[in-house]
């Protein structure tokens, strides 16, 4: 079911890790007015409906509910050419070498460098559903934007590695020289390892749907 444009506000603010109020002070408006868009007593005008749409990185088309792609890539590739970053996409990670793909396999994403982080980015194709449940489920097949030199917090979602499997996504929960990966989805079973054998690859920052 198509979601309206409160629930969409709502869905997105939080993917993007906003605060009512957060959000209000991007946008210059009050919380109370936030709170009332995302239970449709309210609705913002055209103007503010871009701005959402420029903070969240999606389409406006998106935002109103008119369809359920996050961001044409069409328009990810209309601004200039050098207002783009290239970001890496990951597929499968060699053992050992997480980060590591040859030349030759490699695929980009360009997306506009001023909604990104500073920072070192790529993007993990999503093969496990372990996040995929929620508000804000993040399934099999797609994009995961990951920052490698972010700092990283307790129940932070990050790609991971465990001995010699290749990565996923998970939350992780630090405690006494273990770490605790805990999935979103409750047909994956949470884990505990020693800090040791866990590599964190980065932080999640940012998913969208594959294209293609």
């Amino acid at each position: 079911m198509t979601l309206n444009i409160g629930e969409r506000i709502k869905e997105l603010r939080r993917r993007k890790g906003l605060t009512q109020v957060e959000l209000a002070r991007r946008l210059n408006y009050s919380r109370q007015l936030i709170s009332l868009w995302e239970i449709n007593e309210s609705k913002p005008d055209a103007a503010t409906i871009r701005q959402l749409a420029e903070i969240f990185n999606v389409s406006t088309d998106y935002l109103l509910g008119r369809t359920d792609e996050l961001q044409p890539l069409k328009t990810l590739y209309a601004v200039g050419k050098e207002d783009l970053e290239a970001i890496p996409v990951i597929g499968t990670m060699a053992t050992g070498m997480p980060l590591s793909v040859r030349e030759g396999e490699r695929e980009y994403v360009y997306l506009p460098e001023h909604l990104l982080p500073k920072g070192e980015l790529y993007i993990l194709y999503v093969h496990v559903d372990s996040m995929c449940s929620g508000e804000n489920p993040i399934c099999s097949g797609n994009l995961a934007i990951i920052q490698k030199d972010a700092e990283i917090s307790d129940r932070d979602i990050c790609a991971v590695q465990v001995d010699d499997e290749e990565a996923f996504l998970t939350r992780i929960h630090f405690h006494d020289g273990y770490i605790d990966l805990l999935p979103d989805n409750p047909e994956f079973t949470p884990s505990i390892h020693r800090v040791e054998a866990v590599t964190i690859l980065g932080k999640l920052i940012y998913t969208m749907q594959r294209r293609g």
